[in-house]
């Protein structure tokens, strides 16, 4: 690939300086324009591709500091290098210089050696930013892809599993003189890989919003009590499957916390259904709720299962870590759950963290803000 001319625009308004920079930067492989005045110089860099600007601070009309401070007011202009070339060379207009939006300075008389490397140093930072510029772009656009498959997962996808689950139901619910026991087996297996193919689109979407920014908070001051007992009872008929005991300890007269309760139940189930899936048959659950201090209530879903490796527990809240394993039963998840809670926490203001030994179950925390009255 043949390496791209890289274009310098010197202003001065004096044609023999123009000249004393024209042929040394020629010689050194580089396009050169010139301008003689602030103004020509605006008016060139709107026409022209320019990678680094040479500019005189003492010129009629528009100074050199002029120059920098509308360049860098332009979104056009503004990443383009500036290097001042002055005999002007003290602290104080250093500073100025600097201030207005110059990126380097040079002193006149002009040392050729200096002015070089500081002009090839410009351009190389000219060359990454554009470099940066067009890889931002291309994510940009693969996140607009990445969005686009994502609304069409969650309408040309999910309505097809939604109804084939739905389907898969009732075929379970015929009498067996009209689907032998068999066949239900297989439908129930069917039903089980669509359940799993929709939680793990679900959970997409919701990673997706939340990356996008798109999630917004209804919070409001709530005792989280009936939430957590909402959250228990969407368990029940699995937890008896499993002879799973669930136990709530937590005081109906503790301190309320901001909440927007689809959310923290979202959190909730995620925790409680991770519990039940890696707690053997005849576990116990226990769903706690403490003072952790003066400012936050902490919740603590424990139970009696497998427990996680250590050096599992530092990947267990990443995005798509590989950390998602098989319940006690079977029971496959997305990999992204805990995930997705940790982000919807942390939009609450709070924390989450989990403590476990392999062979000697979990113990999976969040904390929340306590509600701040007004008055105090």
């Amino acid at each position: 690939m043949e390496k791209e001319t890289q274009t310098i625009l010197v202003v001065d308004d004096e044609e023999n300086n123009i000249i004393a920079l024209r042929r040394p930067l020629k010689k050194e492989g580089f396009k050169v324009l010139s301008a003689s005045s602030g103004e020509e110089c605006l008016k060139i860099l709107k026409e022209e591709a320019i990678d680094l600007l040479l500019l005189d601070w003492m010129m009629p009309g528009l100074s050199g500091l002029d120059v920098c401070r509308k360049m860098k007011e332009d979104e056009n202009l503004r990443y383009i290098p500036i290097i001042l070339v002055s005999a002007r060379a003290d602290m104080e207009d250093l500073r100025l210089g600097l201030e207005a939006g110059a990126n380097d300075y040079v002193k006149k008389p002009v040392e050729m050696v200096e002015l070089m490397a500081r002009v090839k140093s410009g351009v190389r930072t000219r060359t990454l930013q554009q470099e940066l510029n067009r890889k931002n772009q291309r994510l940009a656009e693969l996140n607009k892809m990445k969005d686009e498959f994502l609304s069409i997962a969650s309408h040309d996808l999910r309505s097809p599993l939604a109804a084939i689950h739905s389907f898969t139901e009732l075929i379970q619910m015929a009498d067996d003189t009209k689907v032998a026991p068999q066949y239900k087996d297989m439908i129930g297996r069917i039903q089980r890989l669509g359940k799993n193919l929709l939680n793990l689109i679900d959970d997409l979407l919701d990673l997706s919003k939340m990356e996008a920014g798109k999630v917004e908070l209804e919070p409001y001051c709530s005792n989280i009590y009936p939430f957590v007992e909402e959250a228990v009872h969407n368990f029940s008929v699995l937890s008896h499957e499993k002879d799973i005991s669930i136990q709530m300890d937590i005081n109906k007269d503790m301190p309320m916390v901001m909440i927007d309760p689809p959310k923290i139940i979202q959190v909730m189930n995620n925790l409680i259904g991770n519990a039940i899936k890696f707690t053997d048959m005849g576990g116990k659950i226990s769903i706690t709720a403490t003072l952790a201090n003066e400012k936050e209530v902490e919740f603590r879903v424990n139970d009696t299962g497998r427990g996680i490796p250590e050096k599992d527990i530092p990947h267990l809240f990443s995005q798509f870590s590989m950390v998602s394993r098989k319940g006690t039963k079977g029971e496959k998840g997305t990999g992204l759950g805990l995930s997705i809670c940790k982000k919807l926490v942390e939009l609450h203001g709070g924390t989450i963290g989990v403590s476990s030994e392999a062979g000697k179950g979990s113990s999976f925390f969040f904390r929340l803000p306590i509600c701040k009255l007004k008055g105090k």
